[in-house]
């Protein structure tokens, strides 16, 4: 092999660029992954309120965090486009909390804010501050932007889920947050989505995919943690 050519591939591997469309198939990819996990099975084999009953107050402090999680990863980014999209997607999910207290109620499973504290509860405050903490490590805003990107990929696969018991069980029309329409929401969430064209414009270099890509590894790494949670903490009861 000449100079010329050591020196032309050197270029192009200098020159390779990545786009959101590449990230995308990496979160499609970790989708299927999560979704082979045993909790999803289960869900599928049920028709049982109950089951539902069971796992529901153990997003408590997730849900609770999730407005702010959209609201740190708005502060942090700088650049002026992204930080619409940021402040976009936090809208777009705006009082999803209160829907889900609201189905906590319609559930009868609501817990006090001692509970949300105790020992029971420790796996899931762990899991949202080790997700929280991915955030802040983050030295790029065209990483920090595939922050929610990242959560709503992995909410896809619990509503599908989710929602596909609370309509075999009958609840689909007395449940907002865990219902379909929540669902079909979320759904609609895309980078295609008026107001986020500038996703699609993303470019990254080496350093900033790789950068991404262990993003999304976190990311997805503690929600397989969280689904094994509540299995376990289903199976506890089942």
């Amino acid at each position: 092999m000449t100079i010329d050519s050591v020196e032309f591939k050197e270029t192009i591997t200098q020159a390779r660029r990545w786009t959101i469309q590449d990230v995308q198939s990496v979160l499609e990819d970790r989708q299927k992954e999560l979704e082979s996990k045993p909790l999803f099975n289960a869900l599928d084999r049920s028709s049982q309120i109950e089951d539902l009953q069971v796992i529901a107050p153990h997003f408590y402090f997730f849900v609770l965090a999730f407005p702010d999680m959209l609201r740190l990863t708005y502060e942090l980014i700088s650049d002026t486009s992204l930080k619409e999209v940021a402040l976009s997607l936090a809208q777009d999910d705006a009082g999803h909390d209160q829907l889900y207290l609201l189905d906590l109620e319609q559930l009868g499973c609501t817990r006090d804010l001692r509970w949300l504290f105790r020992p029971t509860h420790q796996p899931v405050r762990d899991f949202v501050y080790q997700l929280t903490s991915n955030l802040w490590r983050v030295s790029d805003d065209r990483v920090r932007i595939i922050f929610p990107l990242a959560l709503e990929a992995t909410g896809i696969v619990f509503f599908k889920h989710l929602t596909g018991l609370v309509q075999r069980a009958g609840y689909d029309k007395s449940l907002r947050y865990f219902g379909s329409s929540h669902q079909e929401a979320e759904m609609n969430h895309t980078i295609y989505e008026d107001g986020k064209e500038v996703l699609r414009d993303i470019e990254f270099d080496e350093k900033t995919y790789q950068e991404a890509i262990a993003l999304v590894k976190q990311c997805f790494d503690s929600f397989e943690c969280l689904a094994d949670y509540l299995e376990q903490q289903r199976g506890d009861v089942f």
